[in-house]
């Protein structure tokens, strides 16, 4: 027994790696689950192998944890849809403020400052994982995961499939015009044929 609770304790422990090797992507870091070789900062130093380097190894309602225990791991940003206050970088690490106005992931609180996991948008008083407008997304070889874009309200969407996003698609007056137009063809083509049919019983 307390030979298998010891090989689950070393079997649950991150796999060390040599940054002289590669930090980033290291051959010491053989598992597809941990590609990258990173270190979190703490002291002494120590490079271990990690699920992500950057949210586009994430899916695409999820951040990769900058510290503590979350350290390079994909995290659901369970924030998002929450009330929330717009503020600056400086309140969002201050610990005076409420963290429930705060739209971002926090890892722990001390007295005087907070470290931030993410931070969200805060969009018309709701958290928002990206803004629509202006938040850069994942290109193709950015990561192991979809290539996205920030769709509206603000939320990641895969590029392939982001002009069917219903705030992108509302955005295009074109889109919108298409829509319309074909649901007209549609009802005509079915008033046609049921003329069409009505004309052939009459006759």
């Amino acid at each position: 027994m307390l030979v298998a609770v010891l090989c689950c304790v070393v079997g649950s422990e991150a796999q060390t790696c040599d940054p002289v090797k590669g930090v980033g992507i290291n051959p010491d870091c053989d598992s597809v689950e941990t590609p990258y070789c990173r270190s979190d900062g703490t002291v002494p130093v120590a490079f271990k192998c990690y699920a992500c380097a950057t949210l586009c190894d994430c899916a695409t309602d999820e951040y990769c944890g900058s510290f503590g225990g979350d350290f390079g791991v994909c995290k659901e940003f369970t924030e998002a849809g929450a009330d929330c206050r717009p503020m600056s970088s400086a309140q969002l690490i201050d610990a005076r403020v409420p963290k429930e106005w705060k739209c971002a992931a926090i890892a722990d609180n001390s007295s005087t400052s907070v470290n931030v996991q993410f931070a969200g948008v805060c969009i018309e008083g709701v958290c928002r994982m990206c803004n629509p407008r202006s938040s850069a997304g994942c290109a193709p070889q950015s990561g192991f995961q979809t290539e996205r874009t920030c769709g509206y309200p603000g939320h990641y969407v895969g590029t392939h499939s982001s002009n069917w996003n219903p705030g992108d698609y509302y955005e295009s007056p074109v889109n919108v015009w298409f829509a319309i137009f074909f649901c007209l063809m549609v009802l005509i083509l079915v008033a046609q044929f049921f003329i069409a049919i009505c004309a052939r019983k009459s006759s």
